[in-house]
C-alpha cells in the first residue's frame, strides 16, 4: 500500500526557502561554500534568474495535499524533454509500495534522462542509491522542474555552473530529497524534513524517502564517497537505503572496488617478458636484412 504523501509546494514556501538559502550562502559556515558563492550570490539578478527558471507547472502539480497520480505526472512531463540545462525530479514508486524522490541537474536534460538514468547498462556501471531505487521500482516518472536559459549578465553567465548548483539546491530543499541531517542544517528554523509539520506551518509532512546523497552545492568539487554517508544510510528509516549501504559495506569487506575506485583509470599493464621477446625478434630481423644487403 502506498504511503500518503503531502506536498503543498506553494509560491510562498518556495520564495521563503530561496530567501533563506541565498542568505545562508552570503555568509556560509563552510569556507569552501563562501569561496564559491559568497561574493556573488546576493548580487542583483541572481534571485530573478532563479525564480524565472522554475516552471510554474511545479506549483500546479505539487501544490495539492497529496502526491499527483501517475497519469497526472506523465501528462505534466515536458515532451520532448529539453536539450538544455535544467533541474529535474525523479519520482519512484518502489516494489515495496514506498515512494522515493531524487533531484538532479544536467547541461542536457534530455540526454541525461534518456541515455543515462533510463539506460540499464549505465546504471549497472555507475552504482548509486538513485539507481538502486530505480532498479527496484514498479515505475518512475521524471518531471522537469526548472530550465536555466542563457543569462543576460555576462558575469553571471560565466558562473552558470554555480547558478545551476544553487537552483538544484533550492529544488532539493523544496522536495526534501536530501538526507535528514543535511536537511536539518539547511532548512529554516521551524521547518522539517520528514514526518512532522513545521512549527511555523510552512513545513510539510513528507512521507517519501530522499535519494540525494551529495550536496548540490558541492557539484564540481572533487569529493569522494566515504564512510560518513554509509553510516548515515545504515541509520536511515528507509529500508532500501539500509539495504544499499549494507551491500556497499560487503563489497568493501570483500576487498572489491567501490564505485569511486572503479571510476579511477587503471594504469596500463606492462608485460616485461613480451617486451624483451619483441626486442630480440626485432634485432634478429635487422641482422638478417643487413646480411642480405
Amino acid at each position: 500500500m502506498s504511503l500518503r504523501i503531502m506536498t503543498n509546494i506553494t509560491v510562498e514556501s518556495a520564495n521563503t526557502l530561496l530567501t533563506h538559502l541565498l542568505a545562508e550562502l552570503s555568509y556560509p559556515a563552510s569556507p569552501q561554500h563562501f569561496q564559491r558563492y559568497g561574493s556573488w550570490v546576493d548580487s542583483e539578478g541572481v534571485r530573478d534568474a532563479l525564480t524565472a527558471s522554475l516552471r510554474p507547472e511545479v506549483f500546479e502539480l505539487f501544490g495539492g495535499a497529496e502526491l499527483p497520480k501517475w497519469n497526472e505526472i506523465r501528462d505534466a512531463t515536458t515532451h520532448p524533454l529539453p536539450e538544455t540545462r535544467g533541474i529535474y525530479l525523479d519520482l519512484i514508486r518502489g516494489l515495496d509500495g514506498r515512494d522515493r524522490l531524487y533531484v538532479g541537474q544536467s547541461k542536457n536534460v534530455a540526454f541525461r534522462i534518456s541515455k543515462c538514468h533510463m539506460s540499464f547498462r549505465h546504471r549497472r556501471d555507475n552504482k548509486s542509491l538513485h539507481y538502486f531505487a530505480i532498479d527496484r521500482s514498479k515505475w518512475n516518472n521524471f518531471v522537469v522542474l526548472a530550465v536555466l536559459p542563457p543569462l543576460a549578465d555576462p558575469a553571471l553567465e560565466s558562473r552558470a555552473d554555480l547558478v545551476m548548483n544553487v537552483l538544484e539546491m533550492w529544488c532539493a530543499l523544496l522536495f526534501r530529497t536530501l538526507q535528514g541531517e543535511t536537511l536539518g542544517e539547511w532548512l529554516p528554523a521551524g521547518w522539517v524534513g520528514h514526518g512532522t509539520k513545521g512549527e511555523n506551518g510552512m513545513g510539510m509532512v513528507c512521507n517519501w524517502y530522499p535519494l540525494n546523497l551529495k550536496l548540490p552545492l558541492d557539484q564540481g568539487v572533487a569529493t569522494f564517497e566515504g564512510g560518513d554517508w554509509m553510516t548515515r544510510l545504515n541509520a536511515s528509516e528507509d529500508p532500501l537505503a539500509r539495504e544499499y549501504a549494507e551491500g556497499k559495506r560487503e563489497l568493501v569487506d570483500k576487498g572489491e572496488k567501490t564505485s569511486v575506485e572503479a571510476s579511477l583509470p587503471t594504469p596500463p599493464s606492462v608485460d616485461v617478458p613480451s617486451l624483451l621477446l619483441g626486442a630480440m625478434i626485432g634485432a634478429v630481423a635487422v641482422m638478417f636484412i643487413t646480411k642480405r644487403r
